[in-house]
């Protein structure tokens, strides 16, 4: 490990906090897409060890933070191809398409609900068949009640078999638009509490999504020498960070604690990076 960084002076030559002006006036989906971007690459070089993984000076998301040490606003549209069509997704989300992919409460589309049904184990889904598809020419009180104790039988495998797929962490829901939406409100907020206490996905807090503060506190610059100092295993001070990023103002090494950090810790979270997403797709008109 080389030493540590002690002075702003010893910083790489490529870095100039002038280049990042232009995020104070940038739009959120447009922060979301270079976050998503430098959170990939983050998550990488903060796990590559228990990864196992190789990353060479050809891959996708090295040659995305190359870029970024010339012109930190990344094109995103010029790597599609190489690492994946999900780093366009939230411009196409901006033009209120694939809404329901990012939005924690919307219709499912087929795909979705094509999914749900197939993950369930394949003996349920037949005897759901079998039970659902039968025509009875006639109905006495005996298949009345056989009809009854099979779909108590088979609404509670299927609850149970709910709970084996909560790792996806998607429920399928029953609204029902005649009733009033202070009554649907109160149901769902109802249902969520019990939800909750079942699930492993928990109810959790989350840095808010402001960009005009992060514009103001230099993030991107700050995750930038972050990944570079992780990348040449060469430790930045705290101060450092600081003298760099802001100089003689009152933001000073606290500020990297207790704010750049904790949203840093958050944003390389795959969880924490869909909720910003949906945060913004639910901001569109």
């Amino acid at each position: 490990m080389a030493k540590s960084i002690r002075s702003k002076s010893d910083l790489p030559k490529w870095f100039k906090l002038s280049n990042y002006a232009a995020l104070r006036t940038m739009k959120p989906v447009d922060w979301s897409q270079q976050l998503m971007v430098r959170s990939a690459y983050l998550f990488w070089l903060k796990h590559k060890a228990e990864l196992s993984l190789s990353m060479t000076k050809g891959s996708a998301y090295l040659k995305l933070v190359q870029s970024a040490r010339k012109n930190p606003i990344i094109d995103v549209s010029k790597f599609e191809d190489d690492v994946g069509a999900g780093l366009g997704h939230l411009k196409r989300i901006e033009n209120k398409q694939e809404l329901e992919y990012v939005l924690g409460v919307a219709p499912m589309n087929a795909w979705q609900l094509y999914n749900a049904y197939h993950r369930l184990p394949l003996k349920l889904r037949k005897d759901i068949e079998k039970i659902y598809s039968q025509e009875k020419s006639f109905i006495t009180p005996k298949t009345v009640e056989k009809g009854e104790t099979e779909r108590k039988s088979i609404n509670k495998r299927y609850a149970e078999a709910l709970n084996e797929l909560n790792f996806w962490g998607l429920d399928t829901l029953k609204v029902d638009l005649r009733f009033p939406d202070t009554v649907l409100i109160q149901q769902f907020e109802n249902y969520l509490r019990k939800r909750r206490k079942t699930s492993h996905f928990k109810n959790s807090t989350y840095i808010k999504l402001d960009t005009k503060k992060w514009a103001k506190y230099n993030l991107l610059a700050y995750i930038d020498l972050l990944i570079w100092s992780l990348e040449t295993e060469t430790p930045i001070t705290r101060k450092v960070y600081a003298d760099t990023l802001y100089g003689n103002d009152t933001l000073n090494s606290e500020t990297i604690r207790k704010t750049l950090e904790q949203v840093v810790a958050q944003i390389i979270s795959r969880d924490h990076a869909d909720i910003y997403s949906s945060i913004i797709a639910s901001q569109i008109p």
